[in-house]
Parts: C-alpha cells; sequence; structure tokens
C-alpha cells in the first residue's frame, strides 16, 4: 500500500478522471475503491519473476500502479505521512539490498558502544541542518526495528556502516545509521530519546581470513607519548632515533587496537598496510580418498 488513501479520497479521484464523450467512463472503469478499501486489495501490484538459482542473473520484480494520481507514491515510513522516507523508495532500496551480488560483503565488522544519551549533531540526525535547507545526508532512518540489537546487527553486516543511533521515541522506536561518506562528527546529549550510539571499526582480515594475534605489524617510532613514524608508512630506524626517538616493534593486537580508534572512512590504507601480515587463509583441508570397495565374489551355481 503506497498511498495515503481512504474510499472518500479514491472516489474523488475516480469522479474527477472522466471523458466528456464517452459512456461509460473508459478510465479506471474496473477499479473499485469499495474493493480497495474493504477487500484488502492494494493499488500497486507486485509481480516477481523468479529467476533459476543456476543462473547469473538477479530477481526481477514488477510494481503495476493501478490508480494513477499525484499522490502516488506517498506513505511515508514515520506513518503520519509528513516525514520520513516515502514507503515505496524504502522498498526500493531493501530489494537492491537484499541482491546486492556474490562479490558483496558478506561478514561482519567490528561494532563497539561508545555513548549513551548523545545524537549526531553533524550531520544532524533527522537529515536537515538550520531549519529544513534540504541538506542530504548519506544515511537511513529505519522505523521497523523494534530493539536495538537488530539496530547494532544492521550496522555489523553493512560494511560502510560508521555510525549508528537508536531512540525511544516514546514507542516509537528509529535506528539512524551513518554511512563512511559521512560519519557523525559531533553529538549532543538528548536524554528524551534515551540513544545508544555505537561505531563501527574496519576489520584488519576478511571474513574468511583468520587473524594472527602475535605476529609483527611493524615498528613504530615513540617520542614524547606519540607515534611519530610507523616502518609501514615511509618510517625508519635511522630518522626516529635521529629526532631522538624511540623505534619499536608491535605486534597484531596491538595495531587492531589502534584500528578500533580510527573511523572506517580513514582505515583503509591501516587495512591495506597490516592485512598481508596479520591474517591468512586457514588451510585447504587435504582430500579424502574414496574408499575402496572389494571385488564381489561372483556367484556359485
Amino acid at each position: 500500500d503506497l498511498i495515503n488513501d481512504n474510499p472518500s479520497r479514491c472516489a474523488d479521484r475516480k469522479n474527477a478522471c472522466i471523458s466528456l464523450h464517452e459512456t461509460p467512463n473508459p478510465f479506471n472503469a474496473d477499479y473499485d475503491c469499495d474493493d480497495i478499501a474493504f477487500s484488502g486489495s492494494l493499488e500497486t501490484d507486485v509481480i516477481e519473476y523468479p529467476i533459476p538459482a543456476s543462473s547469473d542473473a538477479g530477481p526481477v520484480t514488477f510494481m503495476k500502479i493501478n490508480l494513477h494520481n499525484h499522490d502516488y507514491p506517498d506513505v511515508r515510513r514515520d506513518g503520519d505521512g509528513w516525514w520520513g522516507p516515502t514507503e515505496f523508495f524504502f522498498q526500493l532500496k531493501k530489494f537492491f539490498y537484499e541482491n546486492r551480488g556474490r562479490q558483496s560483503y558478506s561478514g561482519t565488522h567490528r561494532v563497539s558502544e561508545v555513548s549513551r544519551f548523545h545524537l549526531c549533531n553533524d550531520p544532524y540526525w533527522l537529515g536537515f541542518e538550520n531549519g529544513f535547507d534540504g541538506k542530504r545526508v548519506d544515511k537511513d532512518m529505519i522505523y521497523t526495528y523494534t530493539n536495538p540489537t537488530e539496530c547494532l546487527d544492521r550496522c555489523r553486516n553493512e560494511h560502510r556502516c560508521a555510525d549508528a543511533f537508536w531512540l525511544d521515541l516514546s514507542g516509537g522506536y528509529t535506528c539512524v545509521i551513518y554511512y563512511d561518506t559521512t560519519p557523525c562528527t559531533s553529538y549532543f546529549i538528548a536524554t528524551w530519546a534515551t540513544p545508544i550510539h555505537w561505531k563501527a571499526y574496519a576489520p584488519i582480515c576478511d571474513s574468511n581470513q583468520q587473524f594472527m594475534p602475535s605476529e609483527s605489524a611493524g615498528y613504530f617510532c615513540g617520542l614524547n607519548g606519540e607515534s611519530v613514524g610507523d616502518s609501514n608508512f615511509g618510517g625508519t630506524y635511522e630518522n626516529c632515533t635521529g629526532q631522538g626517538g624511540e623505534w619499536q616493534e608491535y605486534n597484531c593486537t596491538s595495531a587492531e587496537a589502534v584500528l578500533s580508534t580510527i573511523d572506517s572512512f580513514n582505515a583503509s590504507n591501516f587495512v591495506d598496510a597490516w592485512r598481508p601480515t596479520c591474517c591468512e587463509f586457514p588451510p585447504t583441508p587435504a582430500p579424502t580418498s574414496p574408499p575402496t570397495l572389494a571385488p564381489t565374489p561372483a556367484p556359485t551355481s
């Protein structure tokens, strides 16, 4: 149901769509507003075209409009019809998300709770700033999740998730997902929404690799309590000691701890440097030999 409709509005539109030169009305002649309202029919037919699982193609869905008007499609996710993404747009995003293809990310990345009672201020969590100025932010507001765990899992399974916020708006639960193109950069206290804020961190290893915590990830130059150079990014022992620093080795566990402090948008350079030494593919199991079959004795007469 993609139109915020009722029988009266439906009848007004149908009666306005007429031809002065033809009787009976050739437009919408077979469209029954009462049937739409009381029989459970929808103004949009959804026709699925299944694709064989053995093929490389994805599924095809055809959405057929039964009664076109300027309100279509105006149903919004908040239920009141004045803010939030349209249901039609949500269904499109849901379709593409569920059919992302074989090369899409299929693992999970680390997500940690960083605060409570904070909402994002920049970009503003409602999607507008300085009033309704139309500024777009790359994020989703999801209204179908009924508990914080669903919001957390959505961020874990979406490899571009940078921040996730769970809100309880007096029973109207909302999950706000910020992607790595526009991560949240500042916050404000919002105790009225009892929000939970999670931040995503890029994993060092792919989902099909094993993490090796004790392997050496490189050397860093420690100076006055800070790292001022790294062997993975051009740092050398000579340069470090020449400026009074201490050249120190660190392992993959330490690298992972550092990665947890870097937002997912800027973490790719570190992942590229540490993955070759900190990750390995598990060994392929040796093939098992088929059982030896003893010949069956020939029957005796």
